[in-house]
């Protein structure tokens, strides 16, 4: 009797235990590495069609605000990487589509405000993705676009270009855009979108009440116009309450303002037919902007100073540059304490011209000595668009020289070149930059920041763009330029900021008398977007600021000697 011969069966079984191995390592493949691989996929589409929403909104500010005519594309879906083996879902894909046409209500207006019909459409893009879950609806409405996510946050990505002037005073100016047009389109492939600037009517209302159609909430409303919440906009003199009910935001305001509405057509001419239009005013440079001034042509002066004795100071000359020129220019120098009259002397008109000086002033103070005091130098002129602007300075008589309000402090280790987490990982390239500035004065605030320009020496930075960061949160380099303040943090929350241009903070915060504030400036880039390393580079901050009622507008200069890693909250 013979035994059964086994030589082969450890062979079979070893072939088997390598085929079950394969099949699990596919099914793992299968089951974990290819969702996750498609999952990002999906969350960098998902990134760039939002990039895509604003562009098509900085388009359409463009045909409102410039009468240009433009296209824009939107890609509506991205493909999975091939797979010889797996097996991927159908590929991204998407939804833009415009609304109904909804109402433009002004109370208080003589009839139509707009050129045609008094209505406006929204649109929105919404994904169909397999695995990137938590993906937004993108959405455009009334000159700005937020993000809609499925728990029912809202995140704002542009601001809204509809309210100037709100907050210094009662009165201002309202934009409106009356958008025309319907499209519908889904898939994955890109989309092109043309549009067309029309005509624009404005009128002059007192005490207007703005209706305008929503899916936003009032918070996102109030973010996307510059403020921190509803009450801080309800807190300004020129707003009386904003709410929203029954998809309409409602904002009612205070005072005269004039209200312009202009028409822009997508994919197809504006009711009233293509026309020149009234330029939207400017509130700072985004990528709707062209130009990137802050609206107002300040002039920047150089002061030359003597005396005829102790009792008077004598102003001998005040250079003053504006390169748009200014009109009816009047220069004028007074106590810091208010003793004694103003002197004032008037230059005429620049006409173009980017320099003119005036001669000997004497300013005497009723009682005491010039030297006891400083003086407060303002110059006053009307620009190009017949907005009154003013610039003040401070002078010593004694050394004759203009004081600085601010400059630049080291008490919070600033100023500092930062690199910042993204996707939980540091890239090693320190692209941001957190500087500390102080106000000098220990008995006067500075009232509220205006506007801020950026200049790197040695360097090939030619833009601040923070859209990379937006889900981190706004004390974490999740906009282009933060700070915190006592009163009012200071924003700039527009996408992208160009280096050298004026660009007003959306927010305005002020600083403490003798305190200080950290500003955070967040992505520096070059021409392709690619980011721009700045250890050991030197930053120039050029800060217009009010305090005491005058307006300031100041140079600090820091080296980024400073290194910093900061990590997402």
């Amino acid at each position: 009797m013979f035994r059964g011969d086994t030589r082969g069966q450890s062979v079979q079984v070893g072939v088997i235990i390598l085929l079950a191995f394969a099949v699990i390592g596919f099914s793992s493949y299968q089951a974990v590495v290819v969702p996750q691989q498609n999952q990002e996929v999906e969350f960098d589409h998902s990134r760039e069609v939002q990039q895509d929403i604003v562009d098509t909104r900085n388009a359409i500010v463009r045909a409102a605000n410039a009468g240009q005519n433009g296209a824009t594309s939107i890609q509506l879906g991205q493909d999975f990487p091939a797979r010889i083996f797996a097996l991927n879902a159908p590929a991204a894909s998407g939804r833009f589509a415009t609304t109904d046409r909804g109402d433009i209500t002004v109370t208080n207006s003589d009839g139509d405000v707009c050129p045609g019909p008094d209505k406006t459409v929204r649109a929105s893009y919404t994904p169909s993705y397999s695995y990137y879950n938590n993906a937004p609806t993108t959405k455009y409405e009334n000159t700005f676009v937020f993000s809609e996510f499925d728990d029912g946050t809202e995140r704002v990505q542009t601001r809204a270009r509809l309210l100037f002037g709100e907050d210094d005073g009662p009165g201002g100016t309202v934009n409106l855009v009356a958008l025309f047009g319907e499209t519908r389109q889904s898939g994955t492939e890109a989309v092109s979108l043309d549009l067309y600037s029309g005509t624009s009517d404005t009128e002059s209302i007192t005490d207007p009440e703005v209706a305008l159609p929503t899916s936003a909430k009032a918070s996102t409303w109030a973010e996307a116009l510059g403020y921190d919440s509803v009450t801080d906009i309800e807190n300004t003199t020129g707003v009386n309450n904003l709410s929203v009910s029954g998809n309409e935001v409602t904002i009612d305001l205070a005072g005269e303002y004039n209200v312009a509405c202009t028409e822009v057509g997508i994919d197809t001419a504006p009711p009233s037919n293509l026309s020149a239009i009234a330029p939207i005013p400017s509130s700072g440079g985004d990528n709707g902007d062209e130009g990137g001034r802050s609206g107002l042509s300040i002039p920047t002066f150089n002061i030359d100073t003597g005396n005829t004795g102790k009792g008077k100071v004598t102003i001998q000359e005040v250079e003053v540059t504006d390169n748009s020129g200014l009109d009816n220019v009047e220069i004028t120098v007074q106590p810091t304490d208010g003793s004694g009259n103003a002197g004032t002397f008037t230059s005429g008109d620049l006409s173009g011209q980017t320099t003119f000086t005036r001669s000997d002033l004497e300013i005497q103070p009723s009682s005491g000595n010039y030297q006891n005091g400083n003086y407060i130098i303002t110059v006053t002129g009307t620009n190009e668009d017949g907005d009154t602007v003013t610039l003040s300075r401070e002078l010593n008589p004694r050394s004759g020289s203009v004081n600085t309000i601010l400059e630049a402090d080291s008490g919070d280790k600033e100023p500092t070149a930062v690199d910042i987490e993204v996707h939980n990982s540091y890239d090693g390239e320190y692209a941001a930059a957190k500087i500390g500035i102080r106000n000098t004065q220990t008995d006067t605030a500075v009232d509220k920041i205006v506007s801020l320009e950026t200049r790197v020496s040695s360097s090939s930075a030619s833009q601040l763009d923070a859209s990379e960061y937006a889900e981190n949160k706004d004390n974490n380099y999740g906009i282009v330029a933060y700070f915190e303040s006592s009163n009012q943090n200071g924003k700039i929350v527009q996408s992208s900021v160009d280096i050298g241009q004026v660009t007003e903070f959306d927010q305005k915060g002020g600083i403490d008398a003798g305190s200080r504030i950290v500003l955070k400036l967040n992505e520096f880039q070059d021409s392709s977007g690619a980011p721009v390393d700045l250890k050991n580079k030197e930053v120039t901050l050029v800060i217009e600021f009010m305090s005491d009622g005058n307006r300031y507008r100041e140079e600090i200069t820091v080296t980024l000697d400073r290194t910093e890693q900061v990590a997402k909250e």
